[in-house]
């Protein structure tokens, strides 16, 4: 009877592997799909955004106000400002989303390059997938100083055999927490940029709507 379960629990086994892979190679395909439509997006509104700038600089229009009153407000004027201001935020944005990306993919190269590392040279030595958590409003400041003025730190693998195992991991860990909150950032950036976009244009047509 023991012989009969142990082989149905093989064949079991045997039969999810094929499924498990398939689920794998989903995983894989639309993750890469999300990414680069991710670029797309974001390129198509950057260009969107700066077609406008442009479109505007050339009508003069956002530039003829030079001076604000509290009693004669030209509305028009004042609203094709803010809609140039809005414009402006969009792009802004738009260029930390490519930032945020070409820093997540470098850290997460090198994330990977360390788990091989310690993999092969370190006993198997797996290391931690688990979830990691959010920063903090203030951690994220002190992620873009960091990211602006300082490098990423490296953790060379001969370190496991020289160092503190925990400190090692410790300092692998915060690589992880800097990937994955540069992915949220990026995708929190996008939507402001669509956002900005968004309001910028609709606030324009509104001008032009009623007050042409």
């Amino acid at each position: 009877m023991a012989e009969v379960l142990l082989k149905n629990g093989a064949l079991m086994n045997n039969n999810k592997d094929p499924l498990l892979k398939e689920y794998h190679e989903r995983q894989v395909r639309w993750g890469d799909r999300a990414l680069d439509q991710l670029s797309v997006f974001n390129n198509l509104l950057i260009t969107l955004g700066v077609g406008f700038l442009a479109f505007a600089y050339k009508s003069n229009e956002s530039y003829k106000l030079t001076s604000f009153s509290t009693q004669n407000i030209d509305w028009a004027l004042t609203l094709v400002n803010i809609s140039t201001i809005l414009i402006y935020f969009s792009i802004v944005s738009g260029l930390f989303v490519a930032i945020n990306r070409l820093w997540d993919f470098r850290i997460t190269r090198r994330i990977n390059h360390i788990r091989q590392n310690a993999y092969e040279h370190a006993s198997k030595t797996k290391l931690n997938q688990s979830h990691c958590d959010k920063y903090s409003t203030t951690e994220k400041f002190s992620l873009y100083k960091m990211l602006i003025f300082d490098d990423v730190p490296d953790i060379p693998i001969k370190s496991w055999e020289e160092a503190d195992v925990t400190k090692f991991k410790e300092k692998f860990e915060e690589l992880r927490s800097l990937a994955y909150n540069l992915g949220l950032n990026s995708w929190t950036n996008l939507k402001l940029q669509t956002t900005f976009l968004f309001f910028g244009i609709t606030v324009y047509v509104i001008v032009r709507i009623f007050y042409s």
